[in-house]
């Protein structure tokens, strides 16, 4: 059991990041939070001083909803970087934020993607977490950020965080699977933890998470040793 051990210590060890929250809604109104803007039911929060979008790269981006004439500007915008000619990576800002485009603009989310109002709000959020993995990494200060804002302007709307055990996904039976897969699982998932302390060191941060982490990452070089020992 080993290896199913140290993937619930890799769990435990991950929550010193603000988790994907499912919400349900209570009387309350949205409030800034310090956001660049807030918008949407339930809201999403657009971070100031990330500019993850800005990264325009049209060959990793779905442009099929731009009509052709805005495909053309959109590909005029590109810099040889991939990033927008108009963004200031220097100073993470858009230098025609007033003027941009429909397309680089949130209104225009639930047309382009043809969404529901109801999913606009999660479907943003879910948008920014693949930019900001593209651009910062998946275990960032910016993905720290972004995940801690839009739980700050769900809550200051009233919406409250529904028990996680109330809609818990079954987990795979790591025991059920051959011992390299195991192995190699076990490594993948050491290497995220070795990638998220290296990141945390540059915070200031939880000194108990970083502990916990490390922790976490010799549980998991215990499990592969014992497998590795087994084959």
């Amino acid at each position: 059991h080993h290896s199913s051990l140290a993937f619930s210590k890799l769990r435990h060890a991950r929550s010193f990041r603000s988790a994907r929250l499912r919400m349900q809604h209570s009387d309350g109104e949205v409030s800034d939070s310090g956001s660049l803007r807030t918008c949407f039911n339930p809201p999403w929060a657009c971070m100031a001083k990330c500019g993850a979008c800005c990264y325009l790269a049209p060959q990793e981006r779905d442009l099929s909803g731009l009509t052709e004439e805005e495909q053309d500007l959109y590909m005029s915008m590109v810099g040889s970087d991939g990033w927008c000619i108009n963004f200031d990576k220097d100073q993470k800002l858009c230098g025609i934020y007033d003027d941009r485009p429909s397309f680089c603009r949130i209104e225009r989310f639930s047309t382009l993607y043809g969404l529901e109002e109801d999913d606009l709000g999660d479907s943003a959020a879910d948008s920014c977490r693949e930019h900001i993995a593209q651009v910062y990494g998946e275990v960032s200060t910016e993905m720290e950020q972004f995940d801690l804002l839009q739980d700050k302007v769900r809550e200051d709307a009233g919406w409250v965080l529904i028990a996680e055990d109330e809609e818990q996904e079954e987990e795979e039976d790591l025991s059920l699977l051959p011992v390299g897969e195991r192995i190699q699982r076990l490594e993948t998932a050491k290497r995220s933890l070795e990638e998220a302390v290296e990141s945390r060191a540059a915070l200031s941060g939880d000194v108990a998470a970083k502990e916990e982490m490390l922790e976490a990452i010799e549980t998991l070089q215990h499990a592969i040793q014992a497998l590795k020992a087994q084959g």
